[in-house]
């Protein structure tokens, strides 16, 4: 099957790993993969929300490249390919895990709307509707909800607000969504700590088993093994403390799962993957 679009055509976040800028007047021109209408959480606007099921992942299904942050690599990448793809003009690159063999595609949704058992859920579906952005006169750091979300409504599911209080669902919210804040933060420095050392380069991946379409992976971006050897050791050292050395090395071995990503769409154990320059 030849791949209809490069991972970061679809759906293209406004900042590096899915964080959201979104006024209060209006919806930004870009938004981050999969909200539609982002608005500043308030118990007398919101008060009558209510989550749906949260085990129910069908929201994410046509969703195949999901943004991660440096703090997910030791789980994400048992599972996935996790790759960095190029940001808008003036931003690094964001980090994000490859679902399936298209953007459009999450091969790990079934048809009931479970992730598949044992692996790996992306924070950032994890928190959906939810997101951190700036708002206000003074830009400051707010919780948002997607009232767009299909997650949402009014008569069944989680209460987001009782008596005017945010219920333990959305304390547990508010608190994940500042905790992936601060994540995505450390992340920015990371990823922005690669371009400058100029170790990122563009990769292709090809797929195939026997006779089956080849599968293929275009604009993205991996470490490049060549170049990091060629890091200074006073720079090369300097990673080491914030634990980048470790995430460099998760991400290298992440790649390898391209062929499970394969076999997975494919239906087939024997199908390959090759890393092409």
């Amino acid at each position: 099957m030849a791949k209809r679009k490069q991972p970061g055509e679809s759906n293209a976040a406004s900042g590096p790993n899915g964080e959201a800028a979104p006024a209060t007047s209006a919806p930004p021109p870009v938004l981050p993969v999969l909200y539609v209408r982002p608005e500043p959480l308030d118990p007398k606007r919101h008060g009558s929300l209510r989550l749906r099921d949260r085990a129910d992942m069908s929201a994410f299904r046509k969703t195949g490249v999901a943004p991660i942050t440096l703090s997910e690599f030791p789980a994400a990448a048992r599972h996935y390919p996790i790759v960095f793809l190029a940001g808008p003009p003036g931003q690094p690159p964001s980090i994000a895990a490859i679902l399936g063999s298209d953007p459009d595609e999450n091969l790990f949704v079934g048809a009931d709307g479970r992730w598949q058992a044992d692996t790996y859920i992306p924070a950032y579906f994890r928190r959906y509707p939810f997101i951190t952005g700036a708002a206000g006169a003074d830009d400051r750091i707010a919780v948002f909800v997607d009232v767009g979300s299909d997650r949402l409504g009014t008569s069944d599911g989680e209460k987001l607000f009782e008596g005017g209080e945010p219920t333990a669902l959305t304390k547990e919210a508010l608190e994940f969504c500042r905790r992936f804040h601060r994540d995505a933060a450390a992340t920015t420095r990371f990823v922005q700590a690669l371009v400058d050392a100029g170790v990122l380069a563009e990769r292709t991946v090809q797929a195939r088993d026997g006779n089956a379409p080849r599968l293929a992976w275009r604009g993205f971006m991996t470490v490049d093994e060549r170049k990091l050897a060629d890091v200074p050791d006073a720079t090369f050292l300097s990673w080491r403390k914030p634990g980048w050395l470790g995430a460099i090395y998760l991400h290298l071995f992440s790649v390898g799962q391209f062929a499970g990503i394969a076999r997975r769409k494919l239906g087939s154990a024997a199908a390959t993957e090759e890393v092409i320059v």
